[in-house]
């Protein structure tokens, strides 16, 4: 039978007295930046925005994951550097995720599996990605607005980004301009200009 020893680590010579730090709670993450991000998220109001564009098509008795909470968890993950939906797979009982999306860190009820995230992902339709777009577009133009109050002009100038491919993935189309497989993400940035009085 293996036996694990709790790693900690002692500070010898630092203090005048002992200091022993510990790794062995229950609960633990090193993915605590994601509460940093809820809190702007929560300020902002973009995924709770972006959620109210998704209709649920669930029955509402059977429902165990908001689609605010699974687009949080989607969204948040995204930004923690687990892009692939295989990753809730070892993020569905991180507490601090689970904090950011709203729920209790020591709570029973993980997050959303890797299917439940699928599903949410290829059950989103085209009109609901356009006005998930067009409630970001509102919240960063506001936002700009009450920044620079004097702007006489916001411009939004969209870039795509070419992503190759390589075999067969989800979501992947031919470009004919870049001549080969891939994702086009696109980038949005965000500039104002202002009136010069006398010019």
């Amino acid at each position: 039978m293996l036996k694990s020893t709790p790693q900690s680590v002692l500070f010898e010579g630092q203090f005048s007295k002992p200091v022993t730090v510990a790794f062995d709670s229950g609960s633990l993450t090193s993915d605590v930046g994601v509460i940093l991000l809820a809190a702007a998220d929560k300020k902002l109001g973009l995924t709770e925005s972006m959620a109210a564009q998704i209709v649920d098509p669930r029955q509402l008795g059977k429902i165990q994951h908001t689609i605010g909470e699974l687009l949080r968890q989607r969204i948040f993950g995204i930004a923690a550097g687990y892009e692939d939906c295989n990753d809730s797979a070892r993020m569905d009982a991180d507490p601090a995720m689970a904090l950011a999306c709203g729920r209790s860190p020591l709570g029973s009820v993980c997050l959303g599996s890797t299917s439940t995230l699928s599903r949410f992902e290829n059950g989103v339709i085209g009109r609901e990605v356009v006005g998930m777009a067009r409630s970001l577009e509102r919240s960063a133009v506001r936002s700009l607005k009450r920044r620079h109050p004097k702007a006489s002009r916001i411009v939004i100038d969209l870039a795509p980004s070419v992503g190759l491919a390589h075999g067969v993935q989800q979501g992947v189309l031919f470009n004919g301009f870049y001549d080969t497989w891939c994702y086009l993400p696109m980038f949005g940035f965000l500039s104002v200009e202002r009136t010069i009085p006398g010019l």
